[in-house]
């Protein structure tokens, strides 16, 4: 498409009108670009002075800070702290710190051409974030999800120290119904544009009139021009393919109506339901060209999720809440212990629950059987697999949340557990599933999709190999064997990557395992292990699939759960080689070296 040229007069306000131009144009989105609009960009990740605190005169330059400690970009206050039930963040926000934090950064000047602006870009901070520049309040971003900046020309001394000072304020609580963090939790960088430059967030396009055939679309931009006299720029408007629009949707509540929702849905290409399973067959006999998903979906349902896009053409697949856990919503997964009931997340007080433990994935990356399971009945690749229900206190089965599954375990170890029954579920796409005992047949049943692609076996615990075996047409074509691990004795180290980026950002997460003399995992393991850095590395959090862990993720030593945690290791802006070490009383340790490069 042609440009389209706008005289951009000089104006002394803050924000130029925006200058609008209809286009008629056969599909939208529409992505703007100026050949006028240069950008330098500096990172300010690096060296920030942080004080978890209220600080009076802090935005000033004389400040001392020497006193604060040293931090660089993103970083969040609330990760390290231990969480407690009297946090004010509560259940949402997992039980953990906030507060009010300062943080403050001098810098020199760029040098830009005369006439271009120096502004500073934040990413995200949560949140009320007040910034100065060398002691002139620039203003307040209040909200913690969007990026904002502040122009700091007028204020800066060029070829001199300057120094940024930011205010975080997450006291007042609760705010949020899941883990937010604290702090300046994303990138900031200072960034020089020309005087005559587009807005940031300062375009918008709508459509204003659409058939089949074509639309008009009216896009808008602000520019402004900083210069003394009017400015001729060029703007170009290219149109780039459409795709769909869809939105998850919950229900009207008990004493909505549902049909209120259908202009909401009508206005998207593929309507997402969210927890409305039941409502698929009746909506599309009243309204056949839906096209519907489950937007989320309850962990257990993944069958019954799966039928629905299997039997139904119009359901096109489905959305589990969650794919990978995480923290606050504290206990939205909880397994409540026999005769108890299960009390709703949002009721009560559910500490030391911190996480939601609803993820088919742990917190650290793990996945769970329900992943595996999920896997085979969509038939994503796998096809058999086997866990071990965990034992409750009593003989009655665990008591159930919405968001929950039953615990289980891809282990047969479970010392003092010798002689009791345990329900071991093989899920598989094969005809049936074979399982034994130390050679001792246990029995053979369907796994077939009548049978939901899983079959449950009640098998009396005693230590050895537990083995399941895949039919097909009467024929063994696949096994899986669970085996007893001995004593722990070591600790395994894997990281997921033996070579980082030297820029201060990039990050190997590695994996901690105790297992024994024959590497198998000992999953009943919970003992704290000590870590050590050397060379130009940090640990940056130690991770605990234990969704009940009062340690913080900044703790070290800190304990495995069922044998596993995962450390997560940071680089500095210096190359060289990273030693992690891995030390636990009775175990022999563990080391592994990653290399920090230039790249």
């Amino acid at each position: 498409m042609s440009c389209l040229e706008a005289l951009v007069r000089s104006m002394t306000g803050p924000r130029l009108p925006a200058l609008a131009f209809a286009c008629a144009l056969l599909g939208a989105p529409v992505h703007l670009s100026a050949a006028s609009l240069v950008r330098e960009q500096v990172p300010l990740d690096a060296g920030w002075r942080f004080h978890l605190a209220d600080a009076p005169d802090a935005s000033q330059p004389s400040f001392d800070d020497s006193g604060w400690r040293t931090v660089d970009l993103p970083h969040d206050w609330s990760i390290e702290g231990a969480t407690s039930p009297t946090e004010p963040s509560a259940g949402g926000g997992g039980f953990f710190p906030t507060g009010v934090g300062w943080y403050r950064r001098t810098f020199l000047a760029p040098s830009p051409s005369e006439g271009r602006l120096v502004r500073v870009e934040f990413d995200g901070v949560y949140r009320n974030a007040e910034v100065w520049i060398n002691g002139h309040r620039l203003g307040l971003h209040p909200y913690g999800y969007t990026p904002f900046r502040f122009d700091l020309t007028p204020h800066l001394r060029l070829g001199g120290e300057n120094t940024l000072a930011v205010r975080v304020d997450n006291s007042p609580q609760p705010n949020s119904r899941w883990y937010t963090g604290s702090g300046i939790y994303r990138h900031v960088r200072l960034v020089v544009v020309d005087p005559v430059h587009l807005e940031p967030g300062g375009v918008f396009v709508a459509t204003t009139e659409a058939t089949a055939e074509a639309a008009t679309v009216r896009v808008e931009w602000a520019v402004r021009n900083e210069r003394p006299t009017p400015q001729a720029v060029a703007v170009d408007v290219d149109v780039i393919p459409t795709r769909p629009v869809t939105a998850g949707i919950n229900g009207m509540g008990e004493a909505g109506v549902w049909t209120q929702l259908d202009p909401l849905f009508a206005a998207l290409d593929v309507a997402g339901y969210n927890y409305e399973r039941a409502r698929y067959s009746d909506d599309h006999v009243r309204l056949p060209s839906r096209v519907i998903y489950g937007a989320e979906s309850f962990p257990a349902d993944a069958f019954a999720s799966w039928a629905e896009a299997r039997t139904h053409p119009w359901v096109i697949g489905d959305f589990v809440w969650s794919a990978l856990d995480y923290l606050g919503e504290a206990g939205i997964g909880r397994v409540f212990p026999p005769g108890e009931p299960a009390v709703p997340h949002w009721e009560g007080v559910h500490y030391p629950w911190h996480g939601a433990a609803c993820g088919d994935i742990d917190i650290t990356g793990w996945r769970r059987p329900v992943s595996h399971h999920r896997n085979i009945v969509w038939d994503r690749g796998e096809s058999l697999y086997v866990a071990v229900r965990e034992p409750s206190p009593t003989s009655e089965p665990w008591t159930l949340s919405q968001w929950s599954v039953p615990p289980a375990w891809p282990r047969w170890t479970w010392p003092g557990q010798e002689g009791r029954s345990l329900q071991v579920d093989v899920s598989s796409r094969h005809d049936a599933v074979r399982l034994s005992l130390n050679g001792v047949p246990i029995g053979e049943k369907p796994t077939g999709e009548t049978h939901e692609f899983v079959a449950s076996f009640e098998v009396p615990y005693a230590p050895g190999v537990l083995r399941a075996v895949g039919v097909r047409a009467g024929h063994e074509v696949e096994e899986l064997e669970l085996v007893t691990a001995g004593v722990a004795t070591r600790i395994r180290l894997s990281p997921d990557r033996l070579r980082i980026r030297a820029d201060g950002q990039d990050l190997s997460f590695v994996t901690v395992e105790v297992v024994d003399e024959d590497g198998r995992l000992r999953p009943d393991t919970s003992l704290p292990v000590r870590y050590t850095v050397t060379g130009p590395g940090a640990i940056a959090g130690i991770g605990s699939g234990d969704p009940t862990a009062r340690e913080s993720y900044r703790a070290n030593p800190r304990r495995v759960f069922h044998g596993r945690a995962v450390v997560v290791i940071r680089s500095t802006r210096m190359p060289g080689v990273i030693q992690l070490s891995a030390d636990a009383a009775g175990l022999d340790g563990a080391s592994v070296t990653i290399e920090s490069a230039p790249w």
